[in-house]
């Protein structure tokens, strides 16, 4: 499954662009989480679309704005990141 995000201004427009979802536990893979909103609007659309569960890998953690707390609880199965950003991960 491939999702996009296009940012316009201040707005990010997060959309499915192929493949199926429906049944399926997804991984998001992503780089870079700063608040959460992208990797929480592109589960929401999963969700819609069927999946199973989803879950997050991502690379860096910097978790601004409380992050964390809106990740925690917005129901993914798994979230898997690494501290290669030591000063900002926690």
């Amino acid at each position: 499954v491939v999702c996009d995000k296009v940012r316009t201004g201040n707005k990010i427009v997060v959309s499915i662009k192929e493949g199926v979802v429906a049944g399926r536990n997804l991984v998001i893979i992503d780089d870079l989480i700063h608040s959460g909103s992208t990797l929480m609007d592109c589960a929401n659309k999963l969700r819609k679309a069927g999946a199973a569960s989803v879950g997050i890998w991502a690379t860096h953690s910097v978790m601004e704005n409380k992050g964390w707390e809106r990740i925690e609880q917005a129901g993914f199965s798994f979230v898997w990141t690494t501290n290669s950003c030591p000063s900002t991960a926690a």
